[in-house]
């Protein structure tokens, strides 16, 4: 049977700290990572975050932050295509031509119409960061008339 009235230094064991590290009992533990751990998966999910902003759950300048100078007058110019409410988007690939560059294609659709887009991040000294986007598919209709 399962206690519920633990000591609180019995719940503190299992808690889950700031760095991501759990907390030794007597809290001596491993040292915290100091170094940035960087994965092309970190990349999908600013890309997923930049997706966002583009089907209008996300503001902008929240984004901002994540891209070059470069990345985001990119990202200004096919805001600019595409129409100002998406209601799919998706990543449907994603490949690594190198360790430092992540390169992803998404699809996007309004209801009518799908496109594609590409998105191609660099890894930089404060992580992974969008350097180009474009959208590479013309508009084509979903339904036939």
């Amino acid at each position: 049977m399962r206690q519920w009235n633990q000591s609180s230094s019995a719940r503190d064991q299992h808690r889950v700290s700031t760095d991501g590290l759990k907390r030794a009992p007597s809290g001596r533990g491993r040292r915290p990572n100091t170094a940035i751990r960087t994965t092309p998966r970190q990349a999908a999910g600013f890309s997923c975050y930049f997706l966002n902003v583009l089907a209008g759950r996300c503001p902008a300048a929240a984004v901002e932050r994540y891209a070059t100078p470069q990345g985001w007058a990119a990202f200004g110019r096919a805001r600019r295509q595409l129409p100002t409410r998406l209601h799919q988007t998706r990543l449907r690939r994603m490949r690594c031509p190198n360790a430092r560059t992540a390169e992803l294609i998404a699809m996007l659709g309004d209801g009518r119409t799908h496109r594609a887009m590409t998105f191609t991040f660099h890894l930089t000294g404060e992580g992974w960061r969008l350097h180009d986007c474009e959208v590479i598919q013309p508009a084509r209709s979903t339904r036939h008339s």
